[in-house]
């Protein structure tokens, strides 16, 4: 079981260089610890492969989820539909986090809950097609015994090249 300090009431949120230095951009601080697990997840779990599989899928994110691309209180079945159906689509995907792009925020209300946004570079190809760019995604975290819950997903393309 992990302790950690929490400030209720105040807002915290945090600039993340994709080296990994962070800094305070509202009053209060923050716990590090936080801030270091949220970029390790996006980096090494969010924008890598290893969420391509059923299993994955279901231990990562909320049943049902609060957001999902828009729709509201989406079934988890319907994101797991959703998820293969894009891994199928593009069965070759790279994502790289955007430096100094990760903005984390707690939720005043849910403490466990965090609010984190960041820009990507992607680069997707199937045999006849390769789709790259810049996007923006937004995830809504919660912590739930030691491992990240993603309970509300959303984004957005920046740019197409």
């Amino acid at each position: 079981m992990r302790v950690r300090m929490r400030l209720f009431g105040v807002a915290v949120l945090f600039a993340m260089t994709a080296g990994g230095t962070a800094g305070a951009l509202a009053q209060g601080s923050g716990d590090p610890e936080i801030v270091r697990e949220i970029r390790d997840f996006v980096r090494n779990v969010y924008l890598t492969d290893r969420l391509d599989t059923v299993r994955a899928i279901r231990r990562t994110y909320a049943d049902p989820m609060r957001s999902y691309w828009g729709r509201r209180n989406v079934r988890l079945r319907a994101v797991v539909s959703d998820k293969i159906s894009y891994f199928r689509r593009w069965p070759d995907r790279q994502f790289r986090l955007v430096d100094k792009t990760l903005a984390i925020s707690q939720n005043r209300r849910e403490p466990d809950v965090y609010r984190v946004t960041f820009e990507y570079a992607f680069r997707n190809h199937r045999p006849g097609h390769t789709a790259e760019g810049f996007g923006e995604t937004e995830l809504l975290l919660e912590d739930f015994d030691g491992r990240w819950i993603i309970l509300a997903e959303s984004g957005r393309v920046i740019q197409r090249y």
